[in-house]
């Protein structure tokens, strides 16, 4: 299948996950303000003999993840680490809908093994039109004591926490962490609700923010913005009125 796994996007940004063992998330920047997955990845099924992590027309692949929580990846906290979605039993991958306000990949993973223990994994992930958050539903079965997301980390990059005492909050990172270049600046977060947080933690590769599933259930938010997006953010002072204003509109729904 197309860039080894189902992508989701609005006009602003595109993801994609990887429908394997690494089972972590991934951004496509966009240089122009439009739909464009459709068109990626239609010859490129493998990464090795891909053209999306060069610059193209639209854009690319710029962001690395490899062994790290990625931007929003799913996890498990047990013996000490970080368990990602690795091995199962089986995986359903579809997606509901995809419509011109929003769209919808829905994974169900059957047997997650994480030590000794096995759970079933419901993960929704969905975006809207104009926006740059991608909302993360998770459904776990087998009374899991905890769900992890977080964000890669990088040493090009300034770290962000923001410090609400009730509703939703963010950890981010800003800076030299694009693979479209030495000095090309991106910026993610996870938003987090502050009602379901357990710690905000780190190991060796991500920053992790550890959740409370509440009768099996989490909610998160994550988003990336490249500046290189047609009218971008494109300093650590703009990203941060973004982070402030969308966890403002969080916090005040509709």
């Amino acid at each position: 299948f197309k860039y080894e796994g189902p992508g989701w996007e609005s006009e602003k940004v595109g993801y994609r996950f990887y429908l394997d063992w690494r089972n972590a998330t991934d951004i496509f920047g966009k240089k122009k303000n439009q739909l464009i997955l459709e068109q990626v990845g239609t010859t490129d099924t493998v990464a090795k003999d891909d053209s999306y992590h060069n610059m193209q027309e639209w854009g690319m692949d710029i962001f690395k993840v490899g062994n790290s929580l990625g931007i929003g990846t799913i996890g498990m906290w047990a013996d000490n680490k970080v368990n990602k979605v690795s091995v199962t039993d089986s995986i359903i991958c579809a997606i509901p809908y995809t419509g011109p306000i929003e769209a919808k990949v829905v994974t169900t993973y059957y047997g997650w093994t994480v030590g000794e223990k096995k759970y079933d994994l419901v993960s929704s992930l969905s975006i809207t039109a104009g926006s740059r958050l991608t909302k993360c539903v998770l459904d776990v079965s087998g009374g899991a004591e905890n769900l992890v997301t977080g964000l890669a980390k990088s040493a090009g990059t300034e770290y962000i926490q923001s410090a609400n005492k009730s509703g939703w909050n963010y950890i981010a990172l800003y800076g030299k962490q694009s693979l479209a270049g030495p000095e090309d600046k991106l910026g993610i977060v996870v938003f987090y609700n502050t009602s379901e947080l357990k710690e905000i933690t780190q190991d060796d590769i991500s920053h992790i923010v550890m959740l409370k599933p509440n009768s099996g259930k989490v909610t998160y938010y994550f988003a990336a913005a490249w500046e290189q997006e047609e009218g971008g953010i494109k300093s650590f002072e703009e990203f941060k009125n973004y982070l402030e204003e969308t966890t403002n509109i969080l916090n005040n729904p509709v």
